[in-house]
């Protein structure tokens, strides 16, 4: 195996195992939300109200870390990169407070945007103005962090960012269990925590960097400094074409807002669902396309277009091996898999279909989705952030069409639908382009057939035990799932899937 490839495996390991630590609290978490809360008109306040900053987090966070700031500053060395990340900090600290006060001022008119729909309901319109202006100021400590947390991956930590996002679940779960404690108020209790969990993060990644830069606070220099003018120029496309998957999500949860077309509870249900979706997105999609962006970005800046295509063809097999099934699961177990996670306490049957509805459709997308940001990794690489940038505004229309056209008569479900059919049509715009640029990517057709036939037949054969089996709901999810990945891995050998011998060689120290 070569020595990029090993380093791709290595990276998105420490990634994933943070991410999928942090995935395993955030469904506790999501756990108890819905216990105390189900999907009432008080979560359905917080969830709006934490959906603005939560993309501006994306945007101004994560996604310009991922796609600007590390890049940027990884041109950097020694005392340059020291300037260079001081301003960043000093630059990002000063936008996102004017962010932060807009948001706090401007609350009652965000709402109105975000969720008009609220407006028919005086009492959770309220609610959610008053909600908003307590959690944007989330927005400044976990902007801060991402952009922390760049600085650390440029410098091969990768363990304390990804693993930041424990502090957020912690924190959230301890919120939760005081809700008892705080009975009268206890919407207000868990926005408070979410406040608490931004600045355990930023001082968790704070103190990490702290010794990679000097923190001046001198914002003249830091705004004209060339790294902070050059990451603002590269900033507005990038962002956008990253964002496109949230700003997807935004839009759901705007229509949502609109219970007399597509039910009460439409908002949570597309939150809960969302949850689940993001959980192999996250393990797999994002740190994939972080761990091969440097990759990539080498051989592009060398011209090794040859060794460019078959490492991006490496990583998207990966990825595939991965999301199709999980699609597939995702499919087949909606309706079991929501209940056996989510019905407790106020979650009851009506919660679980608004909720499954969401997660069959969104499941539709889920490879395409995954697909779609490594493809713009790939194009970032190549110093290309135009062409996401307009397939990503071409997707948003697309989605905004579907979304009326579907609602009415699928509720819930249509708004995902929406969302798996244009991010379809993106993916497809993404790699026919980009083989333009580079050449066929070889090899994926089979793959990806060979992955889906395989995936099909380990989720039926699991579906058959599942309707068969006359254990109680939770054993039986659990035995099914071990199942289908026993079926899948066995049958995955037996084709030689390629990322299979290539994982496991790495494991077990081979070459």
């Amino acid at each position: 195996m070569s020595r990029i490839f090993k380093k791709i495996i290595k990276n998105t390991f420490i990634i994933s195992l943070g991410t999928l630590a942090s995935r395993i609290l955030g469904f506790f978490r999501d756990i108890l939300i819905a216990n105390f809360f189900g999907t009432s008109f008080l979560i359905e306040a917080f969830l709006v109200a934490f959906r603005l900053p939560n993309i501006f987090r994306s945007l101004l966070g994560e996604g310009a870390v991922d796609s600007v700031v590390i890049p940027v500053i990884s041109e950097y060395k020694e005392k340059d990169f020291i300037r260079v990340c001081s301003h960043l900090i000093t630059t990002c600290c000063f936008l996102l407070s004017i962010v932060v006060v807009l948001g706090i001022v401007f609350a009652k008119y965000i709402v109105v945007l975000t969720a008009p729909g609220f407006l028919l309901s005086p009492e959770k319109f309220e609610l959610t103005v008053r909600l908003t202006r307590i959690v944007f100021s989330y927005l400044l400590f976990i902007g801060l962090s991402a952009n922390l947390g760049g600085i650390l991956y440029t410098r091969g930590n990768f363990f304390v960012p990804s693993f930041s996002p424990l502090l957020l679940n912690l924190t959230v779960i301890l919120g939760i269990c005081l809700l008892s404690v705080f009975k009268e108020e206890p919407i207000y209790t868990l926005s408070y925590f979410v406040i608490l969990a931004g600045l355990l993060q930023f001082l968790w990644n704070f103190l990490a960097s702290r010794r990679y830069f000097n923190l001046t606070f001198n914002l003249k220099k830091a705004l004209l400094d060339k790294a902070t003018l050059k990451m603002g120029k590269l900033s507005l496309p990038r962002i956008w074409s990253v964002a496109i998957y949230h700003i997807n999500v935004f839009l759901d949860t705007f229509l949502a807002s609109f219970s007399n077309i597509v039910g009460e509870g439409a908002v949570a249900g597309i939150y809960y669902s969302n949850r689940l979706i993001q959980f192999p997105l996250a393990l797999f999609s994002l740190s994939i396309s972080r761990a091969v962006l440097p990759q990539l970005s080498n051989l592009s800046a060398e011209e090794k277009f040859e060794e460019f295509n078959s490492t991006l063809s490496f990583s998207l097999k990966n990825l595939s091996f991965f999301m199709i099934p999980f699609s597939l699961f995702f499919l087949f177990f909606s309706s079991p898999l929501i209940e056996v996670i989510f019905k407790r306490g106020v979650f009851d049957s009506y919660s679980v279909n608004i909720t499954s509805s969401a997660l069959f459709f969104y499941s539709l997308g889920l490879f395409f989705f995954s697909s779609s940001r490594l493809l713009i990794s790939a194009f970032y690489s190549l110093k290309d952030t135009k062409t996401p940038a307009k397939i990503s505004t071409f997707v948003l229309l697309i989605n905004f069409i579907l979304s009326i056209i579907l609602m009415r008569p699928l509720k819930i479900g249509g708004l995902a639908f929406a969302s798996s059919i244009s991010s379809t049509v993106g993916f497809l715009f993404l790699l026919k382009v980009l083989e333009k640029r580079i050449g066929v990517i070889k090899g994926l057709g089979v793959s990806w057939l060979k992955l889906t036939g395989i995936s099909i037949i380990s989720v039926g054969i699991g579906k058959v035990y599942f309707v068969l089996s006359e254990f109680a709901l939770l054993p039986k999810i659990v035995l099914t799932m071990g199942i289908i990945m026993v079926i899948f891995f066995i049958l995955c050998s037996l084709g030689k899937i390629e990322p299979l011998p290539r994982i496991g060689r790495w494991i077990f120290g081979g070459k």
